[in-house]
């Protein structure tokens, strides 16, 4: 049979000065390009790596997470436990990677989101996190009692009754 591919040695090419010379020129100059085309912006990012690595993110996602610890914790009552303080930290962490890739696919146009769908996937897995972890605190969601016509007339046949009397 022959060789394998990956033992195949392919001779190096060799440029000559010259050459080589044309080449930074013109790497220099497609770069010279690009800088002016982005005007110093730097390139837009999730930040989800930053914010798992040292927890900072924008302030407006700051405050929101914190609001929402505090809201989780109040809902838990006086003192929550240790494991209910730690699946709250981590309901919070979930939650922080969730609002930065939402921010992060909002900033594009939506002719990018099929580029972006590994996002989708993270997404769905840190809100099946947060799903998961307020279920163990037993924060599920409930069913709201639905109005109805005849809920909504008794109610007001009540109140009637009760100014009359």
């Amino acid at each position: 049979m022959g060789r394998p591919i990956a033992s195949l040695k392919l001779p190096k090419r060799k440029l000559s000065p010259a050459a080589r010379a044309r080449c930074a020129a013109a790497g220099a100059a497609n770069l010279a390009a690009y800088r002016a085309k982005v005007n110093g912006k730097p390139a837009l990012t999730h930040g989800v790596q930053s914010f798992l690595d040292s927890g900072n993110a924008p302030s407006e996602i700051t405050d929101k997470l914190a609001a929402y610890e505090a809201g989780l914790l109040s809902d838990l009552g006086n003192e929550p436990s240790t494991a209910q303080r730690a699946l709250v930290e981590t309901t919070c962490t979930a939650l922080g990677v969730y609002l930065l890739a939402r921010s992060y696919l909002l900033q594009g146009p939506p002719s990018q989101l099929k580029k972006k769908r590994w996002v989708f996937q993270t997404l769905a897995t840190y809100l099946n996190t947060t799903r998961l972890n307020l279920l163990a605190l037993g924060l599920e969601r409930r069913a709201k009692d639905l109005l109805t016509v005849d809920t909504v007339l008794a109610d007001i046949a009540e109140k009637r009754q009760e100014g009359h009397d």
